[in-house]
């Protein structure tokens, strides 16, 4: 069975660097949109992990803030994700989507597949304020650091896969932040292979 998978946590908890690893250590192709140099998405090639399927990694990843940030609307994100879905895996992740709940038009449009789940990254919340300050002095921006949004974008990503699945019917799956990446690529074998309950 092909998921689509929902991979959530707020600034700093490791999904944008779960998914450029897909990029980087598998074999893998930039999609653009035709007649434009804008990226669409990635193809990667995980038979080498005993997957048939394709993965599709939706939005760019050629910016620091990567994947469906970058995408216009949510609406363009969910089409993005059902036309990739049509030929193999589907990874989504951003900091937007981390905090959209059951009404969200990307869970309206993509619920009906019966293949949506959601992963959410269980960084402890003094690792992303950890994180996500290093990466502002890494940039040299040595301003006070003010953890006001990521505090609250936390608590919003957490708020959203709870009310996902207690409301909206998603499974919700909890990765753990030591060993993201592997548990993430172990969600699609899992869902290829036949071990994946998407309904509770």
């Amino acid at each position: 069975m092909k998921i689509i998978l929902s991979l959530r946590g707020t600034s700093g908890s490791g999904k944008t660097t779960v998914a450029r690893k897909f990029l980087t250590d598998f074999p893998c192709k930039t999609l653009t949109v035709e007649g434009m140099r804008k990226h669409w998405g990635y193809e990667v090639d995980l038979s080498g992990q005993g997957l048939k399927a394709p993965l599709y990694v939706i939005g760019s990843y050629e910016n620091t803030c990567g994947g469906t940030d970058g995408i216009n609307t949510q609406e363009e994100i969910a089409e993005r994700a059902l036309s990739a879905f049509s030929r193999g895996h589907v990874l989504l992740e951003g900091l937007l989507l981390s905090k959209v709940g059951p009404k969200a038009i990307t869970t309206t449009m993509l619920r009906p597949t019966q293949a949506y789940v959601a992963a959410y990254i269980d960084t402890p919340l003094e690792e992303c304020l950890r994180r996500v300050e290093r990466r502002r002095l890494d940039r040299g921006d040595d301003r006070p650091f003010n953890p006001e949004n990521t505090i609250s974008a936390f608590k919003s990503t957490l708020a959203a896969c709870t009310n996902l699945h207690e409301m909206g019917g998603v499974k919700v799956i909890t990765v753990d932040h030591t060993n993201a990446f592997q548990e993430t690529l172990n969600i699609f074998i899992r869902a290829e292979n036949g071990q994946l309950r998407i309904t509770d």
